[in-house]
């Protein structure tokens, strides 16, 4: 849990939690394993199973800070 909610907190949960990271919003399909949009609506069910797989292999520091505004198709492009 992160002790630091205030607006100095840069953890995916507190940006999810505000709502505001600059050019993402909230995601509305329920396929985003942050909260915000990460593009993955638009993918068939085949690459959005192998890409929630690969996500969920990563190590945990790693899920934290994967997706950002430049990484915003997701894991690796």
């Amino acid at each position: 849990m992160e002790k630091n909610n205030g607006p100095d907190c840069n953890s995916i949960r507190c940006i999810v939690a505000r709502g505001s990271l600059v050019g993402m919003s909230k995601c509305k399909c329920g396929r985003s394993p942050t909260g915000l949009c990460v593009g993955w609506h638009a993918l068939k069910k085949e690459d959005y199973e192998q890409k929630k797989k690969k996500y969920e292999e990563l190590p945990e520091e790693e899920k934290k800070t994967v997706f950002h505004v430049r990484a915003i198709d997701g894991i690796g492009e």
